[in-house]
């Protein structure tokens, strides 16, 4: 139980870290195309991260997304176009 209370904790940890570099990267980074790649890969990344240090990747997965969303802009609708597009 100890075991799963950890790798959910460090899973959630994970997840809120990629979520930050994810909007770390959307602020610096200006095509559009490029921020799209960004937000389909950080996933990915994510669950490899947290297979690595023994955590639940799919939380990871799911807290970061959680995150991306969380700090979307409204004005990012081109974005969310291209991003259901592909």
């Amino acid at each position: 139980m100890l075991q799963f209370a950890v790798g959910a904790a460090l899973a959630v940890g994970v997840g809120i870290g990629m979520g930050w570099l994810t909007r770390l990267i959307t602020r610096l980074v200006h095509s559009m195309v490029a921020r799209s790649a960004d937000t389909l890969v950080v996933p990915f990344a994510a669950y490899i991260l947290a297979e690595e240090v023994h955590a639940s990747g799919v939380i990871a997965v799911v807290v970061t997304a959680l995150e991306i969303q969380r700090h979307s802009r409204p004005q990012e609708a081109a974005e969310r176009v291209t991003r259901t597009a592909f």
